[in-house]
């Protein structure tokens, strides 16, 4: 009788062992989800994996990049090559920029030593299902653009879009440049063709388009237009105030008559009635130290002007423009996109691209 007893306590004992080492191993064994994202201009695409590593491709030069990243305190994604391929791609150790909108866009400093502009790029989506209404912001420039000319050589800089789902075509609804206080833009393409998209691209003659819900990013690559080279980015248009926008935010500073023409900075847009953006550089290397020789304020005057999702200012004494959003895309973080004429040439582009951290 005693044997039995101390029998079945023994047993017990197996039994809660086995069931506690069952359930270890299930806790531990954590399922690792990923991001994807793709972009025009080069043609990148990325997976982000929530185990803190990344996969980037780039087809034009057969390029790839992998390796682990984390987000630093400043709002930035510290991603660290580890392996790579192609003769373009970074060394082994190279530290790479981001900034991530979750559910949005993946955007970086340039990657390749054929890049010098911000690389863009978002979430992998569907072809467009439904009716929907974008403001647009160019992000990417040919050598040619002037953005003091007001004729027709050279193309707008900002718009309104609108994508017919029925007939499967962009339609421009307004498109302006930033000089002669943001004058409308009458020449151009006012219908853009989407309906051979598949898998959420576009691909034709004339452009390429990437589609996420009622965003996309926009790479024109047609012979002979004067937009050949230049890239846009769409966000849903919506009305913006400086109260849901006025944050800390993280991001890069594309000043093309700088050397580099892109670093990471960080962003602090305040205000009540008018808005004060000041950017400041920060380190390479850590993505956290302020680098004071890279440094710039932009006043952010009119909201919702000339439309709704706009918003009107200065850098210095240069007119710009931003394109900003709140939650975007339910994402939880506000984007900003702001291009003004370069206060050391009027002519060239100082664009800002930011999001909160």
């Amino acid at each position: 009788m005693k044997r039995s007893w101390i029998m079945s306590i023994l047993t017990m004992v197996a039994i809660i062992v086995i069931a506690a080492s069952i359930h270890g191993c299930g806790s531990d064994s954590a399922t690792t989800t990923s991001r994807s994202y793709a972009g025009a201009g080069s043609n990148w695409k990325w997976t982000m994996s929530s185990d803190g590593t990344f996969t980037g491709t780039e087809s034009e030069t057969s390029s790839t990049v992998s390796g682990t990243y984390t987000t630093t305190s400043t709002g930035f994604i510290k991603a660290t090559v580890s392996s790579k391929t192609g003769s373009h791609a970074p060394a082994v150790g190279t530290v790479l920029s981001g900034v991530e909108v979750t559910g949005f866009a993946l955007l970086w400093a340039p990657i390749l030593d054929t890049e010098t502009q911000i690389v863009g790029t978002i979430v992998t989506g569907t072809c467009p299902t439904t009716t929907f209404t974008s403001n647009y912001l160019k992000v990417q420039f040919a050598n040619a653009i002037n953005l003091t000319d007001t004729g027709t050589s050279q193309p707008e800089v900002f718009g309104v879009a609108t994508w017919n789902n029925t007939t499967k075509v962009l339609v421009v609804d307004h498109k302006n440049i930033i000089a002669n206080s943001y004058q409308n833009y009458t020449g151009g393409n006012s219908q853009i063709d989407g309906s051979t998209c598949a898998n959420g691209v576009t691909t034709n003659a004339s452009f390429n388009a990437y589609w996420t819900t009622g965003a996309a990013l926009i790479h024109v690559v047609e012979a002979g237009s004067p937009d050949l080279g230049n890239s846009i980015v769409a966000m849903p248009q919506a009305s913006v105030t400086l109260a849901e926008m006025v944050g800390n935010y993280a991001g890069f500073v594309y000043d093309d008559s700088a050397t580099p023409k892109v670093r990471p900075i960080t962003g602090v847009l305040s205000g009540t009635s008018s808005g004060s953006l000041v950017v400041t550089g920060v380190d390479t290397t850590d993505l956290v130290t302020a680098v004071s020789s890279v440094s710039g304020t932009m006043s952010l005057t009119a909201f919702n002007a000339p439309y709704d999702g706009f918003i009107k200012g200065t850098v210095g004494s240069a007119p710009a423009i931003c394109m900003g959003k709140s939650n975007v895309l339910g994402s939880g973080k506000n984007a900003l996109f702001c291009l003004g004429q370069n206060p050391s040439n009027n002519s060239k582009p100082y664009l800002l691209v930011l999001a909160t951290k």
